[in-house]
């Protein structure tokens, strides 16, 4: 279940994309590959959590 999910000392509204751990952890979390995070971090110049996934098109 989604919400089991165990974040740890993650922060909870930031991904650190030089962390391959972060962004492997969102990318299972949001079902994609972690270029996928990559790359909307890239396209909104944002790291947080809420506009990677208004740009994954995550409810």
């Amino acid at each position: 279940m989604e919400n089991d999910i165990d974040y740890g000392w993650f922060n909870k509204k930031r991904v650190n994309i030089s962390k391959n751990f972060e962004v492997d952890f969102w990318a299972i979390k949001f079902g994609v590959k972690p270029d996928h995070i990559r790359d909307a971090v890239s396209a909104t110049g944002r790291n947080s959590i809420k506009k990677i996934k208004v740009y994954l098109g995550i409810q």
